[in-house]
């Protein structure tokens, strides 16, 4: 059979439902942990609160006193067109300054001072006019009013630190305990916070190899990580991840978001995850013990410069050969690296750089006699602030196909062929991730190798296509992983 199960390949590879189990434990857990911290500073917070409590009441009384006592005259005059009396004015200017002093400046309060700007205004103007409206909400309010705004801007004070010593303790005593109970979330759920959101699609391809035999072809987007030794944490690989894990798991928020992934940017997490690709390709090469898949090449996408080193290490140890695509070198992006690996000598082609969706992408090649093999990934179309699961078809929800990337990807494909297909070469193998129904980049890519893409000799020419069925990707229900193979028949 063509097919190889693309689960069980390693051990260290997980099936999607028990990474949704498994994040769902660590999400349950990390809630659970941010609720008892969040009512444990509540608690201290209202302990505070009560220290100055009468003297709070004190000063709002004695400002709504003034209010009670300036207001109505302030308006009156107002009301009946004329200037603000400026002894009133600044009676009550005065009393409010006092009262809202020690809360200026702080994140969320807003001062109910009059603008010195609007208490000038002339009578009969706009401004004038939003004088009134402001006088007649001072007017109307009462002492609890007061109280309330108060007890908004002592609360933001009291979050600034140094304004209690003892508040200050209790709420590094309750982050320290927050720290350690999502540490111990983190660790027991490590291997499924590391999993890849795209499953490795395995296939024996037939009529490749020189002595006509079907050689097994492995393909992966390991998904990339945030590197462990860098204080500054790339996450535009893991974001879209933790986005449909939530959705998947009906837990969305920012909160939640938040602590998954700093979980998933711990350096134990990090660390796993490096193992599990190094070790998922030396299984995958391996061709030792019953269960060993012995894959002739192995094609990853979304290579960091960190997994990058660690598989060449891995490649230099086990004499493999193995080739690398240049990093995106974009600051505060991905690397993007693409990379071909095997356990059979092969011809060093360098990398293609493509263009499709307004990014460009570079795609490691390489040679083996006269078939030439390719590391593809296809940039997404602009997603309008929609992931990959929602544009192809996500469950639930089981949304149909919307994406056009097909296109996209055809025309890489076709420009692969164009490219390497000649100069004694008889067939060009590209796996990776096309960010489209892969069903459907094949169909696209059959015509437009009839038809000659941009002037090719595609005369002879043939397409076949080496994929699963159902999903690669976690919440799209269509494959977009896959192998294409396009072939030169005999003379």
């Amino acid at each position: 059979a063509d097919h190889i199960g693309e689960v069980g390949l390693s051990p260290l590879l997980l099936p999607p439902d028990e990474v949704l189990k498994g994040v769902g434990v660590f999400l349950k857990a990390a809630r659970a942990a941010a609720e008892v911290a969040a009512s444990a500073e509540e608690d201290a917070l209202q302990q505070a609160l009560k220290l100055d409590a009468s003297e709070a009441e004190s000063q709002s009384a004695a400002v709504h006193a003034a209010l009670a006592r300036s207001g109505p005259l302030l308006l009156r005059a107002a009301e009946a067109g004329e200037a603000l009396p400026k002894d009133e004015f600044d009676s009550l200017d005065d009393a409010m300054a006092r009262f809202e002093e020690p809360y200026v400046g702080l994140p969320g309060i807003k001062s109910d001072r009059l603008p010195a700007r609007l208490a000038t205004a002339d009578p009969g103007t706009g401004m004038f006019a939003n004088l009134v409206k402001k006088l007649q909400a001072l007017v109307g309010r009462s002492l609890a009013d007061v109280e309330a705004w108060q007890l908004q801007a002592r609360r933001a004070l009291l979050s600034q630190p140094g304004q209690s010593p003892d508040l200050d303790a209790r709420r590094a005593e309750v982050a320290s305990e927050l720290n350690t109970a999502l540490a111990v979330a983190t660790r027991d759920a490590t291997k499924v916070l590391a999993q890849s959101d795209h499953l490795p699609v395995v296939r024996r391809v037939h009529t490749v190899a020189p002595d006509g035999n079907p050689v097994v072809v492995f393909t992966w987007n390991v998904m990339e990580f945030p590197a462990m030794e860098s204080s500054t944490k790339v996450i535009d690989g893991i974001s879209p991840h933790a986005d449909q894990l939530q959705r998947a798991l009906d837990c969305k928020g920012a909160s939640e978001k938040r602590m998954l992934l700093n979980a998933m940017c711990t350096y134990g997490v990090l660390k796993q995850h490096l193992d599990l690709v190094v070790g998922t390709v030396r299984h995958a090469l391996s061709q030792d013990g019953p269960n060993s898949t012995g894959a002739f090449v192995v094609l990853l996408q979304e290579v960091s410069e960190e997994l990058r080193a660690a598989l060449s290490e891995e490649c230099r140890a086990q004499s493999w050969f193995c080739s690398f695509s240049d990093s995106a070198q974009v600051p505060g992006k991905c690397d993007a690296i693409t990379c071909i690996i095997s356990r059979h000598p092969m011809e060093d082609g360098g990398q293609v750089v493509i263009e499709e969706n307004g990014k460009a992408r570079r795609l490691a090649v390489a040679r083996w006699g006269q078939t030439w093999i390719a590391s593809c990934h296809v940039p997404h179309e602009p997603s309008k602030g929609k992931s990959i699961a929602q544009k192809v078809g996500s469950a639930p929800g089981s949304m149909q196909s919307e994406i056009g990337n097909a296109d996209a990807g055809a025309r890489v494909l076709a420009s692969l062929a164009e490219r390497f297909m000649g100069d004694g070469a008889t067939s060009i193998v590209v796996g990776g991730d096309w960010n489209a129904d892969v069903r459907e980049v094949a169909q696209v890519a059959r015509r437009l190798l009839q038809e000659g893409a941009e002037g090719a000799d595609s005369s002879g020419l043939a397409l076949e296509l080496f994929a699963p069925d159902g999903a690669t990707h976690m919440g799209v229900e269509v494959p977009i992983d896959g192998i294409l193979v396009v072939q030169r028949a005999p003379p």
